[in-house]
């Protein structure tokens, strides 16, 4: 039972201290400027331009448009023509929150 509590007090003691002996790469790479801080963009949620003029105000620099593809997943494969409009909404919506020069 001793064991149990001083393995539970090391384990606290280190994630404690773990920020400052092991400092979180990814959250300082957020704070230089030279780094992409992007945003994983699923058509599947509801997006507005609002939202990518948000993301850009907020240091946001990077989207990642994440597509199913362009063809319906059942025969006879034909063309979605929903999936390429959604895209084409995704990347009109960057163009016009100024990612896209």
């Amino acid at each position: 039972m001793i064991y149990k509590k001083i393995l539970i007090l090391l384990f606290c003691l280190l994630f404690i201290k773990g920020n400052t002996l092991y400092p979180n790469d990814k959250y300082s790479k957020w704070q230089t400027p030279s780094y992409f801080r992007g945003y994983n963009v699923l058509y599947e949620a509801p997006k507005t331009l609002q939202d990518f003029i948000d993301f850009k105000n907020y240091g946001g620099n990077f989207f990642q448009i994440q597509i199913d593809g362009f063809m319906d997943e059942d025969p006879p494969y034909a063309i979605s023509q929903s999936d390429i409009d959604g895209t084409d909404l995704l990347v009109g919506f960057c163009g016009q929150a100024g990612y896209i020069t």
